[in-house]
């Protein structure tokens, strides 16, 4: 676990220390960083959670302070993605959406 913290800390530098003004292009580099960054968080969590040698050992605070913790950044995250969605969504049909409802 320590070689994952230790990568982890190096990622926030990463991400603290970019901060200059990007391009477009920059811009979506950015944002597939952040992304890549966040979906290994969120898989090294799913394998944590999943073996319970593991989670034995968090105190019923510290998963108290996990959970809050995780509503409040999917609640943001969950928003944000609606908004860009509903505002830049897939502009299929009607009859695609009605044949799929899990089409975006």
């Amino acid at each position: 676990m320590v070689e994952w913290t230790e990568a982890s800390r190096k990622l926030l530098e990463l991400l603290e220390k970019n901060t200059k003004d990007k391009d477009r292009l920059g811009l979506c580099s950015a944002i597939t960083d952040r992304n890549m960054i966040l979906a290994r968080s969120v898989n090294g969590w799913t394998s944590f959670l999943a073996d319970p040698r593991i989670m034995k050992v968090f105190s019923v605070d510290d998963l108290k302070e996990i959970e809050a913790e995780f509503d409040k950044v999917a609640k943001r995250f969950l928003k944000l993605d609606i908004k860009f969605t509903e505002k830049h969504g897939s502009k299929k049909s009607k009859k695609t959406e009605d044949a799929n409802p899990f089409c975006l």
